[in-house]
Protein backbone atom coordinates (compact mmCIF):
# COMPACT_ATOMS: atom_id res chain seq x y z
CA UNK A 1 0.00 0.00 0.00
CA UNK A 2 1.32 3.52 -0.42
CA UNK A 3 2.25 5.44 2.27
CA UNK A 4 -0.21 8.42 1.61
CA UNK A 5 -2.91 5.63 2.10
CA UNK A 6 -1.08 4.64 4.81
CA UNK A 7 -1.35 8.03 6.19
CA UNK A 8 -4.78 8.58 5.59
CA UNK A 9 -6.02 5.18 7.28
CA UNK A 10 -4.12 6.28 10.06
CA UNK A 11 -6.25 9.76 10.08
CA UNK A 12 -9.42 8.21 9.18
CA UNK A 13 -11.80 10.82 8.69
CA UNK A 14 -10.76 12.80 5.35
CA UNK A 15 -13.06 16.54 5.69
CA UNK A 16 -13.99 17.52 1.90
CA UNK A 17 -14.00 21.18 1.21
CA UNK A 18 -15.34 23.01 -1.35
CA UNK A 19 -13.91 26.65 -1.40
CA UNK A 20 -15.25 29.72 -2.94
CA UNK A 21 -12.17 31.97 -1.63
CA UNK A 22 -9.17 31.21 -1.69
CA UNK A 23 -8.07 32.76 1.11
CA UNK A 24 -10.54 30.89 3.53
CA UNK A 25 -8.17 27.76 3.09
CA UNK A 26 -5.86 28.76 6.06
CA UNK A 27 -7.91 29.44 8.56
CA UNK A 28 -10.39 26.17 7.63
CA UNK A 29 -7.33 23.83 7.30
CA UNK A 30 -6.23 25.13 11.17
CA UNK A 31 -9.59 24.98 12.66
CA UNK A 32 -9.60 20.80 11.35
CA UNK A 33 -6.07 20.36 12.30
CA UNK A 34 -6.82 22.10 15.70
CA UNK A 35 -9.85 19.52 15.75
CA UNK A 36 -7.18 16.61 15.31
CA UNK A 37 -7.39 15.85 11.71
CA UNK A 38 -4.51 16.56 10.02
CA UNK A 39 -5.65 16.26 6.40
CA UNK A 40 -8.13 17.69 3.87
CA UNK A 41 -9.17 17.27 0.60
CA UNK A 42 -9.77 20.41 -1.21
CA UNK A 43 -12.71 19.80 -4.31
CA UNK A 44 -12.46 21.57 -7.71
CA UNK A 45 -15.90 22.48 -7.89
CA UNK A 46 -14.99 25.67 -7.83
CA UNK A 47 -11.86 28.20 -9.75
CA UNK A 48 -9.97 28.60 -6.50
CA UNK A 49 -9.20 24.76 -6.27
CA UNK A 50 -5.79 25.29 -7.12
CA UNK A 51 -4.77 28.35 -4.69
CA UNK A 52 -6.88 26.98 -2.12
CA UNK A 53 -4.05 24.04 -2.24
CA UNK A 54 -1.02 26.25 -2.41
CA UNK A 55 -1.97 28.38 0.41
CA UNK A 56 -3.34 25.53 2.97
CA UNK A 57 -0.04 23.79 1.58
CA UNK A 58 2.19 26.53 2.39
CA UNK A 59 0.64 27.55 5.60
CA UNK A 60 0.14 24.22 7.23
CA UNK A 61 3.37 22.49 5.90
CA UNK A 62 2.05 19.43 7.88
CA UNK A 63 -1.31 18.80 6.92
CA UNK A 64 -2.03 15.77 4.08
CA UNK A 65 -3.84 17.90 1.18
CA UNK A 66 -5.24 16.21 -1.34
CA UNK A 67 -7.60 17.43 -4.48
CA UNK A 68 -11.14 15.90 -5.06
CA UNK A 69 -13.57 16.05 -8.20
CA UNK A 70 -10.67 15.51 -10.38
CA UNK A 71 -11.84 14.86 -13.45
CA UNK A 72 -9.09 15.37 -16.27
CA UNK A 73 -5.32 15.67 -16.63
CA UNK A 74 -5.01 19.11 -16.16
CA UNK A 75 -6.85 19.39 -12.89
CA UNK A 76 -4.18 16.29 -11.88
CA UNK A 77 -1.45 18.72 -13.15
CA UNK A 78 -2.98 21.74 -11.51
CA UNK A 79 -3.39 20.09 -8.27
CA UNK A 80 -0.31 18.59 -7.73
CA UNK A 81 1.36 21.74 -8.98
CA UNK A 82 -0.23 23.55 -5.69
CA UNK A 83 0.93 20.64 -3.75
CA UNK A 84 -2.17 18.09 -3.73
CA UNK A 85 -0.44 14.55 -2.50
CA UNK A 86 -3.36 12.80 -3.71
CA UNK A 87 -6.11 12.92 -6.41
CA UNK A 88 -9.85 11.87 -5.57
CA UNK A 89 -12.39 11.65 -8.51
CA UNK A 90 -16.17 10.95 -8.26
CA UNK A 91 -15.90 8.31 -11.03
CA UNK A 92 -13.13 5.77 -12.32
CA UNK A 93 -11.93 7.20 -15.57
CA UNK A 94 -9.22 5.16 -16.91
CA UNK A 95 -7.68 7.95 -18.42
CA UNK A 96 -6.94 9.82 -15.42
CA UNK A 97 -6.28 6.99 -13.54
CA UNK A 98 -3.84 5.44 -15.82
CA UNK A 99 -2.20 9.24 -15.97
CA UNK A 100 -1.56 9.07 -11.61
CA UNK A 101 -0.33 5.69 -11.64
CA UNK A 102 2.38 7.04 -14.66
CA UNK A 103 3.08 9.68 -12.74
CA UNK A 104 3.11 7.75 -9.26
CA UNK A 105 0.44 9.71 -7.89
CA UNK A 106 -1.71 8.29 -5.26
CA UNK A 107 -4.93 7.78 -7.17
CA UNK A 108 -8.73 7.48 -5.25
CA UNK A 109 -11.44 6.90 -8.08
CA UNK A 110 -15.30 6.33 -7.32
CA UNK A 111 -17.05 3.46 -7.86
CA UNK A 112 -20.59 2.21 -7.30
CA UNK A 113 -20.77 -1.64 -8.94
CA UNK A 114 -18.62 -4.49 -9.32
CA UNK A 115 -18.32 -3.33 -12.88
CA UNK A 116 -16.51 -0.58 -11.25
CA UNK A 117 -14.52 -2.78 -9.05
CA UNK A 118 -13.42 -4.70 -11.56
CA UNK A 119 -11.73 -1.78 -13.54
CA UNK A 120 -10.55 -1.04 -10.79
CA UNK A 121 -8.47 -3.86 -10.36
CA UNK A 122 -7.34 -4.18 -13.95
CA UNK A 123 -6.14 -1.03 -13.35
CA UNK A 124 -3.69 -2.41 -10.21
CA UNK A 125 -5.94 -0.43 -7.64
CA UNK A 126 -5.56 -1.53 -3.96
CA UNK A 127 -8.62 1.86 -2.74
CA UNK A 128 -11.10 3.17 -4.41
CA UNK A 129 -13.97 5.38 -3.18
CA UNK A 130 -17.41 3.94 -2.50
CA UNK A 131 -19.46 6.98 -4.31
CA UNK A 132 -22.28 8.10 -3.35
CA UNK A 133 -21.98 5.38 -0.51
CA UNK A 134 -25.68 6.18 1.10
CA UNK A 135 -27.55 6.63 -1.77
CA UNK A 136 -26.19 3.37 -3.39
CA UNK A 137 -27.39 1.28 -0.29
CA UNK A 138 -24.76 2.61 2.62
CA UNK A 139 -22.66 0.04 4.62
CA UNK A 140 -25.14 -2.98 4.34
CA UNK A 141 -24.25 -2.81 0.19
CA UNK A 142 -20.51 -2.22 0.88
CA UNK A 143 -20.43 -5.11 2.74
CA UNK A 144 -22.23 -7.12 0.02
CA UNK A 145 -20.58 -5.69 -2.95
CA UNK A 146 -16.74 -6.24 -1.24
CA UNK A 147 -16.83 -9.52 -0.39
CA UNK A 148 -15.38 -10.83 -3.59
CA UNK A 149 -12.45 -8.91 -3.75
CA UNK A 150 -10.91 -9.41 -0.40
CA UNK A 151 -7.64 -7.41 -1.01
CA UNK A 152 -9.79 -3.95 -1.82
CA UNK A 153 -10.24 -1.33 0.52
CA UNK A 154 -12.60 1.55 0.46
CA UNK A 155 -13.08 5.04 1.18
CA UNK A 156 -17.08 5.64 1.33
CA UNK A 157 -17.79 9.25 0.68
CA UNK A 158 -21.22 10.77 0.01
CA UNK A 159 -24.40 10.98 2.72
CA UNK A 160 -21.78 10.04 5.73
CA UNK A 161 -22.47 12.12 8.89
CA UNK A 162 -22.11 11.99 12.74
CA UNK A 163 -25.15 9.57 13.02
CA UNK A 164 -23.67 6.94 10.49
CA UNK A 165 -19.86 7.27 10.46
CA UNK A 166 -19.02 4.51 13.02
CA UNK A 167 -21.03 1.75 11.17
CA UNK A 168 -18.55 2.46 8.06
CA UNK A 169 -15.42 2.77 10.39
CA UNK A 170 -16.01 -0.46 12.17
CA UNK A 171 -15.55 -2.58 8.95
CA UNK A 172 -12.71 -3.82 8.12
CA UNK A 173 -13.26 -3.15 4.78
CA UNK A 174 -12.98 0.73 5.09
CA UNK A 175 -9.60 2.83 5.19
CA UNK A 176 -11.27 5.89 5.99
CA UNK A 177 -14.50 7.79 5.28
CA UNK A 178 -14.71 11.46 3.72
CA UNK A 179 -17.63 13.81 3.86
CA UNK A 180 -18.49 17.39 4.67
CA UNK A 181 -20.09 17.44 7.96
CA UNK A 182 -16.86 18.20 9.54
CA UNK A 183 -16.94 21.82 7.35
CA UNK A 184 -20.42 22.38 5.95
CA UNK A 185 -20.63 24.85 3.14
CA UNK A 186 -23.12 26.31 5.64
CA UNK A 187 -19.53 26.62 8.58
CA UNK A 188 -17.35 27.89 5.37
CA UNK A 189 -19.75 30.57 4.24
CA UNK A 190 -19.93 31.97 7.62
CA UNK A 191 -16.40 31.33 8.62
CA UNK A 192 -17.54 29.41 11.77
CA UNK A 193 -14.03 28.18 12.95
CA UNK A 194 -14.70 27.55 16.07
CA UNK A 195 -17.51 25.09 14.84
CA UNK A 196 -15.10 23.36 12.44
CA UNK A 197 -12.83 23.01 15.12
CA UNK A 198 -15.88 21.41 17.46
CA UNK A 199 -16.93 19.24 14.33
CA UNK A 200 -13.46 18.03 14.18
CA UNK A 201 -13.01 17.07 17.24
CA UNK A 202 -16.12 15.11 17.59
CA UNK A 203 -15.65 13.23 14.19
CA UNK A 204 -12.35 11.74 15.48
CA UNK A 205 -14.07 10.74 18.78
CA UNK A 206 -16.83 8.99 16.79
CA UNK A 207 -13.97 7.28 14.81
CA UNK A 208 -11.87 5.79 17.48
CA UNK A 209 -15.01 4.35 19.27
CA UNK A 210 -13.09 4.13 22.30
CA UNK A 211 -15.52 2.45 25.28
CA UNK A 212 -14.32 1.37 28.67
CA UNK A 213 -13.31 -2.13 28.70
CA UNK A 214 -12.00 -3.54 32.12
CA UNK A 215 -9.48 -2.15 34.89
CA UNK A 216 -6.49 -4.13 35.81
CA UNK A 217 -4.80 -4.40 39.29
CA UNK A 218 -1.38 -5.18 40.14
CA UNK A 219 -0.96 -7.26 43.12
CA UNK A 220 2.69 -8.60 44.74
CA UNK A 221 1.83 -12.13 45.24
CA UNK A 222 -0.41 -14.49 43.45
CA UNK A 223 -2.43 -15.67 46.14
CA UNK A 224 -3.62 -11.90 46.96
CA UNK A 225 -4.33 -11.30 43.03
CA UNK A 226 -6.52 -14.22 43.60
CA UNK A 227 -8.27 -13.89 46.78
CA UNK A 228 -9.20 -9.96 45.33
CA UNK A 229 -10.37 -11.47 42.33
CA UNK A 230 -12.33 -13.87 44.26
CA UNK A 231 -13.74 -11.29 46.25
CA UNK A 232 -15.06 -9.26 43.59
CA UNK A 233 -16.80 -12.13 41.76
CA UNK A 234 -18.51 -12.95 45.16
CA UNK A 235 -19.93 -9.55 45.24
CA UNK A 236 -21.15 -9.20 41.95
CA UNK A 237 -21.79 -12.48 41.43
CA UNK A 238 -19.93 -13.18 38.42
CA UNK A 239 -17.30 -15.76 37.10
CA UNK A 240 -13.35 -15.60 37.90
CA UNK A 241 -11.20 -18.02 35.78
CA UNK A 242 -7.79 -18.11 35.78
CA UNK A 243 -5.96 -16.21 32.95
CA UNK A 244 -2.25 -16.42 31.49
CA UNK A 245 -1.36 -12.64 33.40
CA UNK A 246 -4.15 -12.89 36.54
CA UNK A 247 -7.41 -13.76 37.05
CA UNK A 248 -10.11 -12.28 35.45
CA UNK A 249 -13.95 -11.58 36.83
CA UNK A 250 -17.00 -11.25 34.32
CA UNK A 251 -15.86 -8.51 31.73
CA UNK A 252 -14.87 -5.72 33.75
CA UNK A 253 -11.90 -6.80 36.29
CA UNK A 254 -8.83 -8.27 36.31
CA UNK A 255 -6.36 -8.70 39.25
CA UNK A 256 -2.89 -9.30 38.13
CA UNK A 257 0.11 -11.18 38.86
CA UNK A 258 3.53 -10.12 40.12
CA UNK A 259 5.78 -8.53 37.19
CA UNK A 260 2.10 -6.72 35.56
CA UNK A 261 2.41 -3.55 33.63
CA UNK A 262 1.87 -0.14 35.16
CA UNK A 263 2.99 0.61 38.51
CA UNK A 264 -0.52 0.04 40.10
CA UNK A 265 -1.80 -1.58 36.91
CA UNK A 266 -3.72 -0.49 33.69
CA UNK A 267 -7.15 0.73 32.73
CA UNK A 268 -8.36 -1.05 29.19
CA UNK A 269 -10.24 0.82 25.92
CA UNK A 270 -11.48 -1.13 23.45
CA UNK A 271 -11.59 0.94 20.15
CA UNK A 272 -13.06 0.69 16.08
CA UNK A 273 -8.96 0.76 15.25
CA UNK A 274 -6.15 0.00 16.63
CA UNK A 275 -3.75 1.54 14.30
CA UNK A 276 -5.73 4.82 14.46
CA UNK A 277 -5.87 4.98 18.05
CA UNK A 278 -2.40 4.07 18.53
CA UNK A 279 -1.37 7.06 16.15
CA UNK A 280 -4.30 9.88 17.72
CA UNK A 281 -2.67 8.98 21.54
CA UNK A 282 1.13 9.64 19.98
CA UNK A 283 0.01 12.65 18.51
CA UNK A 284 -0.38 13.64 22.43
CA UNK A 285 3.04 12.05 23.46
CA UNK A 286 1.70 8.50 24.43
CA UNK A 287 3.91 5.88 23.23
CA UNK A 288 3.48 2.05 23.58
CA UNK A 289 6.91 0.76 22.56
CA UNK A 290 6.76 -2.35 25.88
CA UNK A 291 6.32 -6.01 25.36
CA UNK A 292 3.59 -6.34 26.33
CA UNK A 293 1.68 -5.96 22.80
CA UNK A 294 -0.34 -9.00 22.16
CA UNK A 295 -1.61 -10.62 18.32
CA UNK A 296 -4.33 -12.69 16.99
CA UNK A 297 -4.24 -16.23 15.76
CA UNK A 298 -3.69 -14.26 12.06
CA UNK A 299 -0.74 -12.51 13.42
CA UNK A 300 -2.49 -9.04 13.85
CA UNK A 301 -2.18 -6.73 16.72
CA UNK A 302 -4.83 -7.16 18.56
CA UNK A 303 -3.98 -4.80 22.02
CA UNK A 304 -1.03 -2.60 23.41
CA UNK A 305 -0.23 -1.03 26.59
CA UNK A 306 1.41 2.48 27.13
CA UNK A 307 4.97 2.96 28.06
CA UNK A 308 3.22 5.97 30.13
CA UNK A 309 1.31 6.10 33.30
CA UNK A 310 -1.49 8.06 34.55
CA UNK A 311 -1.95 7.92 38.86
CA UNK A 312 0.65 4.36 38.12
CA UNK A 313 -1.81 3.23 35.67
CA UNK A 314 -0.68 2.17 31.90
CA UNK A 315 -3.34 2.28 29.67
CA UNK A 316 -4.15 -0.84 27.26
CA UNK A 317 -5.94 -0.09 24.06
CA UNK A 318 -8.08 -3.48 22.50
CA UNK A 319 -9.15 -4.03 19.15
CA UNK A 320 -12.72 -4.15 18.87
Amino acid sequence: MHEIFKRIEKLGVLPELTLYDAIDSIPIGRAISDGGISMAEVTFRTDVAEDSIRLMSNAIPDMLIGAGTVLNRDQVDAAVRAGAKFIVSPGINPDVVEYCLEKDIPVIPGISTPTDIETALRLGLSLVKFFPAESNGGIRALRAMSEPYPGLKFMPSGGINEENVADYLKSNKVLAVAGNWMATPQMIQFSDIQGITNKSMRAVRLMLGFSFDHIGLNFNKTEEAHNAALEVARIFDEEMFDDVDGFVVGNFFESIRPGGPGTRGHIAFRTYHLGRAIAYLESKGITFDNPYARYDAAGNLSAVISDEEIAGMSLMLIQQ
